[in-house]
């Protein structure tokens, strides 16, 4: 991966972070719906659209790279069965660059 190309893929996240952080702040004062709980954790409706924001606007500028959230699609998923399957963010970086020079250089 080129530096340009390593400069927008952060622009990319930077901005996708920055929207997704202004829903949460829009929403801060509102009522909040629990979608699932556990004996230490929920999940926020609004948590998973922001997830689906995020993820949304990386795959428009990176179609080809796929992306694993933190939050699980089914409610039936316990924290534990989630964090089996989440990869840490400093893993998923490395795992995003290897990716990218990966394709870079299998063309």
């Amino acid at each position: 991966m080129t530096l340009s190309e390593q400069k927008r893929a952060l622009a990319c996240a930077v901005k996708a972070a920055k929207t997704a952080g202004g829903v949460m702040r829009k929403n801060l004062f509102a009522d909040k719906k629990i979608t699932a709980s556990w004996q230490h954790d929920i999940k926020l409706e609004l948590d998973v659209r922001c997830q689906k924001l995020i993820e949304k606007m990386l795959h428009a500028d990176f179609p080809q790279v796929a992306l694993l959230g933190e939050l699980a699609e089914s409610d039936k998923d316990s924290p534990a069965e989630v964090e089996a399957h989440a990869v840490s963010a400093p893993r998923a970086a490395r795992s995003l660059l290897d990716i990218f020079t990966r394709r870079r250089g299998s063309r």
